[in-house]
């Protein structure tokens, strides 16, 4: 358990891409960062150094998250932000006590943790990365910077996450695979289907093309009694099972081919306390699964065309 972090990392080509401040014309890039402040009405103190540099001016945003999601939804407006460049530097804080700096913002440079919640935390610049508008051209990439996160009170650690308190840039915590990660949820827009992970590293690769897979957020945690085993067919649906009848069976389908058991999944085979009835609704067009923690993804879900509910699957642990 921690209090502060800090992380030296670069705004970079690769980096996703949106309108700068300065000149909407123009793009800007931006890493985020997840963090989950444990203890009620600790302050957080979020310092990005971009070392004085004349190339870019940084700007960091801060959302406040919903359970499942990874990613503030569209037009969500920060809860706190900052741009110091009134100043004379090229840092970017949220203190307590301190008053706005910067304009065009629309909020406050102070931020109070709720204990539950997770908060986005955006690393970008107020200027276009690169700047075109100029001659010669300004901030060129990659652009450094240091990112430090620290609360008054309580820890920064995730309770569902064992990596620690800072998540990213634009990716899951950590390399390896912990028994109490979070699952999450891809939709697979060249296939028409979902996919569902544990694996780290198969995470990073999803994220990594979000043309192709677009990320849905944590579904629920891997953790419980049995393995959920993954096969995929040759349409991009996939199917998960956890009752042993179930696997013998899909076993025997030609069209079925099971993945490398490093993608498996735990969850729990009858109710327990804490866990949740996880639904399955299969894909008529896929001959795929769709599976929600969500009741009411599940009722929109039988609802639809082209998919028919299944009921419980199996049980799991939502997200804190």
């Amino acid at each position: 358990m921690t209090n502060a972090q800090v992380v030296r990392e670069q705004l970079s080509a690769t980096d996703p891409a949106s309108p700068s401040l300065r000149n909407p014309a123009l793009l800007t890039r931006y890493d985020d960062y997840i963090i989950q402040p444990t203890f009620p009405n600790a302050n957080v103190s979020i310092a990005v150094d971009a070392f004085n540099t004349m190339q870019y001016d940084p700007i960091v945003k801060v959302f406040q998250l919903g359970p499942n999601d990874t990613a503030p939804f569209p037009g969500q407006s920060p809860i706190a932000a900052n741009d110091d460049r009134a100043l004379g530097n090229r840092n970017a804080t949220i203190a307590p006590g301190q008053i706005e700096f910067g304009t065009g913002l629309g909020a406050p440079s102070t931020l109070r943790a709720d204990g539950v919640s997770r908060y986005l935390v955006r690393v970008t610049s107020y200027d276009p990365l690169p700047d075109t508008s100029t001659f010669p051209p300004t901030g060129e990439l990659p652009q450094d910077y240091q990112l430090a996160v620290s609360v008054d009170l309580g820890s920064l650690n995730p309770p569902d996450i064992a990596n620690g308190g800072i998540l990213g840039p634009n990716e899951f915590a950590g390399p390896d695979v912990d028994p109490l990660t979070g699952v999450a949820r891809f939709w697979d827009a060249e296939a028409g289907s979902h996919i569902f992970t544990a694996d780290q590293m198969e995470k990073n690769t999803l994220a990594s093309n979000p043309q192709r897979f677009v990320n849905e957020g944590f579904e629920f945690v891997s953790e419980g009694d049995t393995v959920l085993q993954r096969f995929r067919n040759s349409q991009g649906g996939f199917f998960y099972a956890s009752n042993p009848g179930e696997i013998s069976f899909v076993q025997t389908l030609e069209e079925w081919v099971p993945d490398d058991p490093g993608t498996s999944i735990r969850v729990f085979s009858s109710p327990v306390p804490g866990a949740l009835p996880v639904f399955r609704a299969f894909n008529l067009d896929t001959n795929g699964h769709f599976y929600t923690i969500d009741p009411s993804q599940a009722a929109f879900a039988n609802d639809l065309p082209n998919f028919i509910g299944q009921g419980v699957s199996f049980y799991a642990r939502p997200i804190a």
